[in-house]
């Protein structure tokens, strides 16, 4: 693989319109800081362009003033059986491995700049997760300063309560999950790793003993605590994400919408027509659990507009408006006067309350509708989550 220096070199793309037209032409973003760019891989690009560029531009920085490399964290690597190499018959059969836990976080670079210690994610040199990092480090981490940054790249996931994607952390840290050697062009192993956080205070990624195939027999059946899943990194350099049929099944209720707030909002915004399709998309099991949510929500919601029709009845011969105002706020409850007064002015009840359903009650309480299980195979079907 030609290295992004080499890359941009040959393109000639060290000026920034040029980098930023070559970028794109490859699904690549690029976000300035000064002198420095951030490259970052776009999220859609499929299987067949990935090339040698935009799989090293996963964050990777570079001083353009200086033509030089600043930070150069993972390389994108792959799902087990997402990308021809990662098929399970494609993987180094004679190569040795190590394997570690995969946390649900945020992704961080660490890279020196101004001669002060500074942390980027992938797509942005200041947020939210670059603070709390800085913020971390500074309190925890005080050996980060002795790192060799102009040799090393330290990479790692922040975890914590404030920072929850889909698995949840009791603490906020840094975790190192890897270590970049920029003069030899490699990533260090899992023990290495273990080896440079003990040398600079740090706290490294959780290593896991085993086998590969039993690891792999664990993801699709589950057992111990709910985690994202497990990396694999084999001596050649290779990396595989083994993720937990858990995690899938959680994400994927999360792209799906199948929260039982986003199942309520889904259900009030959509037809009849609609609504069947949406359920008929769905696993057979989670078909059933949705549509009697969706059977249940209409029920709901027409108790409510009759609830509404027999409190406007008591007050419908109110002949002023003032007087009809005035009683249903001394006997109406709160939450029931918008849909009084549309009743009043003569307008369809139904779909005033599916546009203000919050207003109605707290119908998003209560347990999830849609629950792993139900979609645990659909789930392990996916390889891109």
């Amino acid at each position: 693989m030609r290295s992004v220096l080499e890359i941009l070199e040959h393109e000639g793309c060290w000026e920034e319109p040029a980098l930023k037209a070559f970028a794109a032409r490859n699904r690549v973003d690029v976000r300035r800081h000064g002198p420095l760019a951030l490259l970052d891989y776009q999220e859609d690009i499929l299987i067949d362009q990935w090339n040698d560029f935009n799989r090293q531009c996963r964050g990777l920085i570079v001083d353009l003033e200086s033509r030089s490399l600043v930070a150069w964290p993972f390389d994108k690597f792959f799902n087990l059986g997402q990308h021809p190499e990662t098929a399970r018959e494609a993987l180094p059969a004679g190569s040795a491995y190590e394997m570690a836990l995969k946390y649900d976080g945020s992704m961080l670079t660490g890279f020196v700049h101004g001669g002060q210690v500074r942390f980027a994610t992938r797509s942005s040199f200041d947020n939210v997760q670059t603070r709390v990092a800085g913020e971390v480090a500074s309190r925890r981490y005080g050996g980060l300063r002795q790192v060799d940054m102009g040799r090393y790249t330290p990479v790692f996931e922040l975890v914590g309560p404030d920072n929850v994607v889909t698995v949840r952390y009791e603490d906020t840290d840094l975790m190192l999950i890897g270590v970049r050697d920029r003069e030899a062009r490699r990533m260090l192993g899992y023990a290495e790793t273990a080896s440079f956080a003990a040398q600079h205070g740090l706290r490294p990624a959780e290593r896991v003993e085993g086998d590969l195939e039993a690891l792999i027999r664990q993801s699709r059946e589950g057992a111990g605590d709910f985690h994202e899943g497990w990396v694999v990194r084999f001596d050649t350099g290779l990396y595989v994400k083994v993720k937990t049929w858990q995690y899938l099944a959680h994400v994927q209720a999360q792209r799906m919408g199948l929260g039982r707030k986003r199942l309520v909002e889904r259900y009030c915004r959509a037809s009849g027509d609609e609504w069947r399709r949406f359920v008929a998309a769905l696993p057979p099991r989670a078909q059933q659990a949705v549509a009697s949510f969706g059977d249940e929500l209409q029920a709901r919601l027409l108790a409510f507009c009759a609830e509404v029709d027999a409190l406007h009845a008591r007050f419908a011969h109110l002949e002023s408006q003032k007087d009809y105002s005035l009683a249903i706020q001394a006997n109406a409850p709160r939450n029931m006067h918008t849909f009084l007064f549309a009743r009043r002015a003569g307008r369809p009840l139904e779909p005033i309350v599916r546009a203000r359903w919050t207003d109605v009650g707290a119908l998003d309480q209560g347990d999830e509708i849609v629950t792993p299980a139900m979609i645990r195979e659909w789930a392990l079907a996916r390889t891109d989550l």
